[in-house]
């Protein structure tokens, strides 16, 4: 048996660990504050010498500047430059030792712009060090003095830095650069003493420069145990343990790596200010830790000291405990053999079941004959079974854990169920005592049968129970009164009487809580209840609250037994508020109960009567809530006080008052009504009451509002739409003349020499013609005209891609961030008009920031729902995928906003910009179908949120591109139709020297007439987009039922075709996105007019085409399809992309859909 108590270990326990915990966290605490000591020293030195390298570097560079400021030194040694043996010479010489004397330079140097040294104070150097040359070079073109980085370091010239200051000479307003005036300074008198300069007596202390020079680290330092001369070491960048490199590469702070010798060593680090060095100081690990381990050893030995001290405490109070325990054991074991003799005469005569069983076995060690008795079974029987065999199936798992529970000393065990030997079951209460059966652990039990007795609890419960629900949850107040004073109250009761709760009340008087007009009646009643036992019909009577006020009640009483008493079960219903209701539809008609406006009537003093349903249901204020009080407590504060003393006036008077309030609802909602205040006199004339019948007419006003701002949205757009046409009418005409300009300057240049003088005018004229086709395209990216090559784009790969350009547009002092979302859509256009949108867009931003600033893009899916459409005009239903661009700059003002999208208008000074920039991101979304909104505040910034269409895969496949090389013309027959004499002349020039046989017609109807009368028809119809009288696709329809194998190519310099157009090519089979050739179109481009219609392509028969009518209806309005350039899946599916014929750039203008 172990004598040593649980306890006592765990004593011991807790404080071995909580000494160790103590010891652990002062070691590792005192170790922390010795390291923080370590690095605020290297820090704090390394700031002081940072400072102190960076004073003097400006000093330095400070004097050279002094010096080139001097009146007529310049010019002094300017003149010495040129005659180095003049009487000067001597003068600048004693001058420089004076300055080399005062300011402790190592050699003073005049030299010419190439470098030849004209004067020295010392001998040496010959000749200007490659580095020295170098910064000469930027001195002179920067025309402002410079220091050179560390050089030298031969026993001859140290190492050292130079201070140049370039001589300028101004002669009016010429400055010419006569020379350089070069001041050494020799390390060893002053950087490298502070760098091995340490506050406190080290060995392994020291200061070090590090320089980053190509593909290694460069150190200088006084060295440890090197001459006096400094010491220079280059460390290769691979080698990032070391300290240098870590330094090299851009670190910072305090490091702990291993330095130029490989010893590890804790080191602080810091930039010099305004100059490529980097300041290290440091020193070995183990010299600054040195103090450190003795510190560690105290801590450590004090921590084993403590642990045998608290080791022999423990032995001791062990012994101890072991003597006072075996004590104690002696006088158990007399005091229990007393005992046992008296416990087994107890247990055999007890009346009631008692059993001992084995802790471990569950088995029968002794029965009383009360137990045979009860249960049955013989004591034989008994002690051959255990406890489970006299328990229900469903109780051994409890039984199992009541067992393993089951602590020492005496258990009330609880309720158990049991069975008889007859299969019977009883229910028992048990009690159990732990002791030692003849040297085994066992529980003798103590059973009481309660199966009687918890039968009837059980019944009496569930009676109380179900009254008890009934009667606390019901909504009638219900009361019983014996002897004529409260016995009970349920909670209706409690409140009805205006009681706090019902100990307020019990024991009362119950005649007390009565009116006393009505207490002879109620004592009437009490009597034949308490004393005769009769039930008592339901009367109204008038109860009294605690606080005195009276409630009308209904009242029902039966005689009731109540704890042994006789008395009554009362039930009371309020009836106060059916009577005020009665009395209130005796006033207000039902009309006004179902009125939709609010009636509120007030007493002469303006105190709430009376507020019907709509006034509730508008406000929120219950009917409760608003009687009693002025109606002031509506007010929002919107109206001043001469507006109600001007109501008040009027209707005081007798007069009715019209108008509209602002109030504010339950919720602090405002609200607008209109009112009208109306006098109540009575039959003297007196005005008794106000009437106020109120309209809620905040919903109206609202949807006002909103009518309006949508026609202002309207008018913005409409405003849009008739800019973009006039652009892109003025574009059409420019086209028509650059085409002129471009193709006879193409037929110029062929006719020339390449060595005719006039060549180079004329390509000077068509360069200065394709610069005009870029602005023309500008204005046609506005009006959603421009063609384009669209692609599946993932817009998150676009913009990263492009994000290095974006920084470098708008330079340092603009953070530039990005936030992609995730998983983005993909967006169907072309990829550079994402990198035209990003680049006007950020330029824009980094305008609008007046110094330092921030701009964000940003992207992420949105869907537009019915609803947030509907109040956005230009938004439409669906997925799109948001391209924001937000900026911290100064915003734009409501007047800007209105005109921010318009070509040419601008906010920046004279010359600064063309106007196009938003005008162009304007066009490129409206073409690609985007929608484009800009949220801004002045002051705040302003942001650019743009919406593509989510592309999906399914909806079109990648363009495919493939280069031809040559082209030759052909035989064939073409039919020109142009309304502009000079693009037809062109054409017909420039088709005749191909080869071409070529019919031209200045206007449709023409062209019309003359196609019928000739013999031999034409193979292929060239004409435009935009013609009078009817535009291109209708006049080929028209040739088309002449001829319906005629082939057709209709230019256009505006690719977006309206519904009728879209319709008719729809009909041929042909994507209605870029089935044309664009203007203006060069000399080139002619040889494959008639190539791209083979003879192997299909017939379109007239039955194809629209109606005339439906082809004359072909305006150009804004919101037509957008164009890309590429062929038609029917043009591109018989075009023979690989011959030789087709020169590259006509492949790049048409990509075909496929192979």
């Amino acid at each position: 048996m172990n004598s040593t108590p649980v306890w006592l270990w765990l004593c011991i326990g807790l404080t071995v660990l909580a000494l160790l915990t103590v010891g652990v966290w002062f070691y590792f605490t005192e170790k922390s504050q010795f390291q923080r000591e370590i690095e605020t020293t290297l820090l704090v030195t390394n700031k002081l010498k940072a400072s102190q390298i960076s004073t003097w570097r400006a000093e330095r560079l400070a004097e050279a500047g002094e010096i080139m400021e001097r009146p007529f030194l310049p010019e002094w040694m300017a003149s010495c430059v040129k005659d180095p043996q003049s009487e000067r010479s001597r003068y600048l010489i004693d001058l420089f030792k004076a300055l080399a004397h005062s300011d402790k330079y190592f050699n003073i140097l005049l030299v010419d712009p190439e470098g030849s040294i004209r004067l020295k104070l010392r001998e040496s150097p010959v000749q200007l060090l490659p580095e020295s040359l170098r910064v000469l070079k930027l001195a002179i073109a920067e025309k402002k003095p410079f220091l050179t980085e560390i050089h030298g370091g031969t026993p001859e010239l140290p190492q050292h830095i130079d201070a140049i200051a370039p001589l300028i000479i101004t002669s009016g307003s010429t400055e010419t650069v006569a020379g350089a005036l070069i001041l050494v300074t020799d390390l060893r008198d002053f950087l490298l003493p502070l760098l091995q300069f340490w506050p406190l007596p080290s060995g392994s202390a020291e200061g070090l420069l590090v320089v980053r020079q190509d593909d290694h680290a460069t150190l200088y330092s006084q060295g440890l145990n090197t001459d006096t001369n400094g010491l220079k070491k280059e460390i290769s960048l691979d080698r990032s343990e070391v300290i240098a490199v870590k330094v090299a590469l851009g670190q910072e702070g305090i490091l702990y790596a291993p330095d130029y010798r490989g010893v590890e060593s804790v080191a602080a680090v810091q930039k010099i200010p305004n100059s490529p060095w980097s300041l290290v100081t440091k020193i070995d690990v183990s010299e600054a830790f040195r103090t450190w381990h003795s510190t560690a050893l105290m801590i450590i030995g004090l921590m084993i000291g403590s642990f045998v001290l608290l080791a022999a405490l423990g032995v001791l109070a062990w012994l101890y405990y072991r003597s006072v325990h075996y004590k104690g054991l002696l006088k158990a074991e007399r005091a229990y053999r007393d005992s046992e003799a008296r416990y087994q005469t107890l247990f055999e005569s007890n009346p009631q079941p008692m059993w001992v069983y084995d802790r471990e076995t569950l088995r029968f060690l002794a029965v009383n004959d009360s137990a045979v008795h009860r249960y049955g079974y013989s004591k034989e029987e008994f002690l051959s079974m255990s406890l489970a065999d006299i328990r229900p199936t469903e109780d051994l798992p409890r039984l199992m854990e009541k067992v393993r529970m089951a602590s020492s000393g005496l258990d009330e065990s609880g309720f158990w169920t049991h069975r008889k030997k007859n299969g019977d079951l009883v229910f028992v209460e048990i009690s159990t005592y732990t002791l030692d059966w003849k040297d085994r652990p066992a529980k003798m039990v103590l059973v009481h049968d309660v199966t009687d007795q918890l039968k009837s609890e059980n019944e009496l419960r569930d009676s109380e129970e179900r009254f008890r629900a009934v009667v606390e949850t019901a909504p009638e107040a219900i009361m019983i009164q014996t002897g004529g004073c409260f016995a009970y109250l349920n909670p209706a009761a409690v409140s009805l009487f205006g009681a706090e709760n019902k100990e307020q009340l019990l024991g009362k008087a119950v005649i007390e809580q009565f009116c006393p007009e009505d207490r002879e009646l109620v004592w009437e009643r009490m009597h034949r209840l308490n004393d005769d036992h009769q039930a008592v019909p339901l009367a109204e009577e008038k109860i009294l609250q605690c606080d005195g006020t009276p409630v009308d009640v209904e009242a029902l009483a039966v005689p009731f037994h109540f704890h042994g008493e006789h008395g009554a079960l009362v039930f009371l219903r309020n009836i106060s508020e059916r009577k005020r209701n009665e009395q209130e539809r005796e006033r207000m008609s039902g009309a006004i109960e179902q009125a939709a406006e609010e009636i509120i009537i007030c007493d002469a003093n303006g105190i709430i009567q009376y507020v019907n349903p709509a006034f509730e249901s508008i406000t929120g204020y219950s009917r409760e809530e608003a009687i009693g009080q002025n109606p002031r407590f509506l007010k929002s504060g919107s109206q001043d006080e001469a507006f109600y003393r001007d109501m008040w006036r009027t209707i005081s008077s007798g007069g009715t008052w019209e108008g509209r309030f602002i109030n504010r609802k339950k919720d602090g909602t405002l609200f607008t009504e209109e009112v009208s205040i109306s006098p109540i006199r009575d039959r003297n004339g007196a005005i008794v009451n106000y009437v106020a019948v109120k309209r809620d007419i905040s919903h109206q006003l609202h949807l006002e509002e909103e009518k309006a701002q949508l026609q202002i949205q309207l008018v913005q757009a409409q405003k849009m739409e008739a800019v973009g046409r006039l652009a892109g009418g003025v574009a059409h005409d420019f086209n028509n003349m650059l085409q002129a300009i471009l193709g006879y300057t193409d037929l110029a240049l062929e006719s020339v020499h390449k060595d005719d003088f006039i060549r180079n005018d004329l390509i000077e004229v068509k360069k200065a013609a394709q610069r005009s086709v870029e602005l023309t395209r500008q204005l046609l990216a506005f009006a959603r005209k421009q063609p384009n090559n669209p692609k599946t784009l993932d817009i998150n790969s676009i913009i990263s891609g492009l994000l290095k350009m974006l920084v470098r547009l708008i330079g340092e002092d603009i953070d530039l961030v990005f936030n992609p979302g995730q998983d983005a859509w993909t967006v169907r256009m072309d990829p550079t008009q994402v990198d035209q949108i990003l680049a006007n867009l950020v330029v824009n931003a980094r305008d609008a920031i007046a110094g330092t600033g921030k701009i964000t893009i940003e992207t992420r899916n949105v869907v537009f729902d019915d609803d947030y459409c509907s109040t956005h005009v230009d938004f439409i239903p669906g997925e799109y995928v948001q391209l924001a661009v937000s900026d911290s700059g100064r915003g734009m003002d409501k007047e800007t906003l209105q005109h921010v999208f318009e070509p040419f208008f601008t906010t920046k000074a004279s010359g600064e910009g063309t106007g196009l920039g938003l005008a162009t991101v304007y066009g490129i979304v409206k073409q690609n179908d985007g929608l484009i909104h800009v949220y801004t505040e002045v002051g705040e910034g302003t942001s650019f949120r743009i919406y593509f269409p989510r592309f999906s895969e399914t909806q079109g496949r990648e363009i495919l591109r493939s280069k031809p090389d040559e082209l030759v013309g052909g035989a064939e027959t073409i039919f020109i139709v142009e309304d502009e004499e000079l693009i037809l002349d062109l054409g017909v020039r420039m088709l005749n020297q191909l080869g071409y046989q070529v019919i031209t017609a200045k206007s449709p109807e023409e062209a019309v007439l003359l196609f019928g009368s000739l013999e031999k028809k034409p193979d292929l119809l060239l004409t435009d987009v935009i013609m009078p009288e009817m535009n291109g696709p209708e006049l080929a329809r028209r040739l088309m039922e002449i001829r319906p194998e005629l082939k057709c190519c209709i230019c256009r310099d505006i690719p977006p075709m309206s519904l009728p157009i879209a319709k008719f090519l729809k009909k041929m089979s042909i994507s209605s996105r870029s089935p044309f050739p664009s203007k203006p179109w060069q000399r080139k481009y002619g040889r494959l007019w008639m190539r791209l219609f083979p003879d192997s392509q299909r017939t379109i028969n007239a039955s194809q085409c629209p109606s005339p009518g439906e082809a004359r209806s072909t305006g150009m309005p804004a919101s037509t399809l957008d164009c890309a350039p590429q062929v038609p899946a029917a043009i591109s599916s018989h075009f023979r992309w690989n011959d030789p014929s087709i020169p590259s750039s006509l492949r790049d203008t048409f990509p075909p859909l496929g192979k």
